[in-house]
């Protein structure tokens, strides 16, 4: 406890009493301050302990699992195509993409699409050119979301038999982005075996589509 000494109250002390108790003083004034000394002591150490002690900690797996966000995997996602609008030429389409997992992941950028004989066949063709006319921009599906990606399909018989050695395939490999498995997709079509310059199919980055 602090005591307070006013004024007045030094004035009522006379020169006897100081000799007399001024060893006493000092020994009292020492027993008064020094709790004062200690408690200052203790919230200096408190003070410099309290940061030391979170001093080098990591933060817990749960904390890293918050602020990671999952890449969609194959088995996360559900493959399918849907008929936007048919031209004379070409057909528009869609590749669709369901989140059937029960955790939310992101997509970015452009899937590979290749024609193939059978699901376990021989590539046909070239891979299907990306259509950089579609902004590309990530995209997060929540369990039972989906997304799509425009697909172009040109008309093999537009092109010169001869060069384009048309055979039937049974559809496509799809390979998502940051992925390396491709995953097969029935397809039927007519594609061309032969070089024809160019690959049969555009395709645009994932969240892209055709409005009919």
């Amino acid at each position: 406890m602090l005591h307070e000494f006013s004024h007045n109250q030094d004035e009522s002390v006379t020169e006897g009493d100081v000799q007399s108790s001024a060893h006493g003083a000092l020994r009292s004034r020492a027993r008064r301050w020094l709790p004062l000394g200690v408690a200052a002591a203790a919230m200096v150490v408190v003070g410099l302990a309290a940061p030391t002690a979170f001093a080098g900690e990591q933060p817990s797996s749960a904390a890293k699992q918050l602020t990671t966000t999952a890449v969609c995997q194959v088995g996360d996602l559900k493959l399918s195509e849907v008929g936007v609008d048919y031209a004379m030429q070409k057909a528009y389409d869609s590749l669709v993409f369901v989140n059937t997992s029960d955790h939310t992941c992101t997509m970015t950028g452009f899937p590979e699409v290749q024609f193939v004989l059978s699901a376990n066949g021989k590539p046909v063709g070239l891979p299907a050119t990306h259509n950089t006319g579609f902004p590309v921009a990530a995209v997060s599906l929540n369990p039972g979301d989906s997304t799509t990606a425009a697909l172009l399909v040109l008309n093999s018989a537009v092109f010169d038999p001869t060069t384009c050695n048309q055979v039937n395939v049974a559809g496509v490999n799809v390979t998502l982005p940051d992925s390396a498995a491709p995953v097969f997709m029935s397809f039927p079509h007519t594609a061309c075996a032969g070089d024809i310059g160019r690959s049969l199919m555009d395709i645009g980055p994932i969240g892209s589509v055709y409005s009919a």
